[in-house]
């Protein structure tokens, strides 16, 4: 589930063009079953990009810190690379519309891309679609709630 939260967060990202950069380090990396060394100062819960790896890039979570080896929820990836590594600072409401995002994709959401129509007492469905006749998607869905977050260029490449 969090796998799933954290690649949507990616995308979320993408389309905005913002990533919410609060620091980065570059240099070599070791990723050993979830363990990684980094000089800079992480919490636990707070996300992290890993970038420039074969295996690995993407957002995880600070699960675990002791000293300056961390604990992330990798999968068991053990891997070495040079790049760079971003620590997020990703405001409150920004995750919470993430949430609602996945919610949405998943058919569990509260917003839906379908209407309703009271018909002599019985409610009629029909999905929402675009001038093309495609079904509406995340972004047109959500698209008044993603506007305080985009940029017009992308901080970072990823």
């Amino acid at each position: 589930m969090q796998n799933e939260l954290n690649n949507m967060i990616l995308q979320i990202m993408r389309f905005t063009h913002n990533f919410f950069i609060a620091s980065q380090e570059s240099g070599a990396f070791s990723l050993d079953n979830g363990r990684i060394i980094l000089k800079n100062n992480y919490i636990i819960g707070q996300k992290i990009i890993l970038s420039g790896s074969v295996l690995s890039d993407g957002i995880y979570e600070i699960a675990a810190k002791d000293g300056d080896i961390y604990t992330i929820d990798d999968g068991g990836k053990t891997e070495e690379w040079s790049g760079i590594i971003y620590g997020l600072r990703m405001p409150r409401d920004f995750i919470r519309l993430c949430e609602d995002i996945s919610a949405f994709n998943a058919g569990q959401g509260k917003v839906t891309p379908y209407t309703s129509e009271m018909v002599v007492g019985l409610h009629q469905w029909s999905r929402s679609t675009k001038a093309n006749g495609a079904p509406v998607g995340w972004e047109e869905v959500f698209s008044e709630r993603l506007k305080p977050f985009k940029k017009m260029f992308a901080d970072i490449s990823i």
